[in-house]
């Protein structure tokens, strides 16, 4: 199918690797508080950052926004407020700081290993009957980028990755001396007393009047909201519905046939079967193999995981093949073994199984094909029709409750929904739907309340579009409907402030923990070989102080429940390093200079070149009003 979409898996994730792949490492190195906030001195408006006069539009950048968000299910809006936003920024940012890097140090990419990469990158992605140029241009359109952005985008990537690759490999230098100590470090460990003190023990808490609420309830009344719910309904064509409404007589299968006959009196027919891999070594395992006699389908079975490697029997002409293959076809036998052959897809072996003139070919032979094509030909006419007239009635401001009775088209209303696909009793409204859940989670965001989507291709043979229906917005409980769960954490957040207090002069006045616990009355516990790294510790909050502390100072730390005083007994040392432990160690530390090096290059890169972010321009963009209110 033209329009077959490619927003599968594998091509998301390949897609996502090349476009966003930098997201990860965003903030290393880059912090956004440390750059310009606004734009001066005549920098276009519309710009949402400038790197050393190299400018990154909106359009650009929303894009990437978007298509990062929409992965995940969060609305820009909610994504700015969590500061996501941010982080795809510095993302961009570095990538074009390690782009402009790479420029400096005379890093060019040229355009014959852009062409590789590109290759290497489709070929897992092309459909039988699929020139690789197609593949490409339906992950382009999937993306809603252009041939040259793309090229950029990868070009930009590939010398910023060299460059990083360079730093990094070149920056770990680790004494022997330096490894021991670390592993000393590592391995100290402590004897420690403690004594709990739960937050539950403190009694005679009053109870909060109405004014210190509403003082709460305004402090954390987002933890009471209500998301904004939306509810959808989905617009669906489906293949099934229309076939009935599609007959080709025999009359128009007949003059098909002598069409064909006609166009293709001198063609010849190559019917092969082939397999396509990415390296000539595979290749060449595949066609030794096939030399003897084993069938090529058997061999890419049990030798590789991928089954698509395998093309199986088809007939073409000879300029429909790869373009290396086609000399060595004008030479060839049916039942010969070509290859390997290197084209844009990969290394190809083939096997010849027929050679034929293409008008020789029987009419009963054909006809099934010819009528499969025929009738496919109109079914995407008359989707292509009605999903034109959608498109026109919903640019018109049709409801799309209209539309469907207009065109006859399903419609199904889908439960009110958060932007990440949750209903109101906090289960999965698209559980039932699974068809439309990118569509919804990716588009639903962008559509204004009564506004329908164009038709998309979502599956073979189904068309969807998505309209919004109603928007319920962001809203609040009254205070008077949480008052209780209130005036419970008021008494709670008074429990921790009067402990906190209670025992601070407990342990100004205690000379040892010994004497804290007759004064209290609790008793002391004692951890054996506590480390940095042990887990399932009573405390929560100050485990690092424990560390820096002498031997019986008494601390104060936090807790699940409440606090604990703490005081360490003993200082223990591990024994000598093992040479396969400090190898070990050596391997991480030089993992964690080779990210510092890439780090301070960011940042020296961030100084020379400059950054400028137009602040105010992202908060237009995505900024909510609650968001700009606060």
């Amino acid at each position: 199918m033209v329009m077959r979409s490619m927003r599968n898996s594998a091509a998301a994730g390949i897609l996502k690797f090349i476009l966003f792949g930098l997201l990860i490492m965003a903030v290393g190195g880059l912090v956004l508080m440390d750059v310009g906030g606004f734009f001066r001195n005549g920098v276009p408006v519309n710009d949402v950052a400038t790197v050393n006069g190299q400018s990154l539009s909106a359009r650009v950048f929303d894009r990437s926004v978007r298509g990062q968000l929409g992965h995940i299910g969060i609305e820009p809006n909610e994504a700015y407020r969590l500061g996501l936003v941010d982080q795809i920024l510095a993302g961009e940012i570095r990538s074009m700081l390690l782009e402009q890097g790479a420029q400096d140090y005379g890093i060019l990419i040229s355009r014959d290993i852009i062409a590789k990469k590109i290759a290497e990158l489709i070929v897992p992605m092309i459909q039988p009957g699929q020139t690789p140029q197609q593949a490409l241009n339906q992950i382009l359109r999937s993306q809603g980028m252009i041939e040259e952005e793309f090229i950029a985008s990868l070009r930009r990537e590939m010398a910023g990755n060299l460059l990083a690759q360079t730093l990094t490999q070149n920056a770990t230098f680790t004494t022997s001396s330096l490894l021991q100590d670390m592993d000393q470090y590592m391995g100290e460990n402590r004897d420690v007393e403690y004594i709990l003190f739960p937050d539950a023990d403190v009694k005679d808490i009053a109870a909060p009047t109405d004014a210190e609420l509403e003082d709460l309830y305004q402090s954390m009344r987002e933890r009471f909201a209500r998301p904004e719910m939306r509810q959808y309904a989905i617009l669906r064509i489906r293949e099934s519905s229309l076939k009935k409404e599609v007959n080709v007589p025999e009359e128009d299968v007949r003059k098909a046939y002598e069409s064909f006959v006609a166009d293709h009196a001198n063609d010849i027919l190559y019917t092969l079967e082939q397999a396509i891999v990415p390296t000539q070594e595979q290749a060449t395992t595949i066609l030794e193999a096939v030399k003897k006699d084993k069938p090529m389908k058997a061999v890419i079975e049990s030798s590789f995981k991928n089954k698509n490697i395998y093309q199986p029997p088809q007939a073409a002409l000879l300029e429909s093949w790869a373009e290396p293959m086609q000399a060595d076809l004008e030479d060839a036998q049916p039942g010969d073994i070509i290859g390997p052959t290197q084209s844009i897809k990969g290394w190809h072996v083939a096997r010849v199984i027929k050679i034929e003139n293409a008008a020789q070919r029987p009419y009963d032979e054909l006809k099934g094909d010819l009528r499969r094509d025929l009738e496919e030909g109109l079914l995407r006419d008359k989707f292509d029709a009605i999903a034109a007239q959608v498109d026109d009635m919903a640019a018109a401001g049709a409801m799309s409750e209209e539309i469907a009775q207009e065109h006859k088209i399903e419609r199904l209303v889908l439960p009110a929904m958060s932007a990440t696909g949750i209903d109101a009793q906090g289960k999965d409204a698209l559980k039932a739907h699974e068809y439309a859940r990118k569509l919804v989670l990716e588009t639903g965001p962008r559509l204004r309340s009564g506004e329908v989507s164009r038709m998309h291709e979502e599956e073979r043979g189904t068309y969807l579009a998505l309209a919004l229906e109603k928007v319920e917005p962001k809203s609040y409980p009254p205070l008077a409907e949480v008052k209780d769960v209130l005036s419970k954490e008021w008494q709670h957040q008074a429990r921790q402030r009067e402990n906190r207090a209670e025992l601070g002069r407990a342990i100004t006045e205690a000379a040892s923990l010994n004497a804290l616990s007759t004064k209290t009355g609790q008793s002391v516990r004692l951890i054996n070989g506590m480390t940095r790294s042990s887990d399932k510790l009573p405390f929560t909050q100050g485990t690092d102080a424990l560390f820096a502390a002498p031997v019986n100072e008494v601390l104060l730390l936090e807790t699940r429940d409440g606090l604990a005083a703490a005081q360490v007994k003993a200082i223990n040392w591990s024994p000598p390093a093992t040479k396969e432990k400090i190898e070990a160690l050596r391997q991480t530390l030089n993992k964690q200079m080779a990210e510092e090096a890439l780090s301070l290059t960011l940042m020296q890169l961030q100084a020379d070149k400059g950054v400028q972010i137009n602040k105010p321009l992202l908060a237009r963009l995505y900024g909510s009003t609650d968001t700009e209110s606060e």
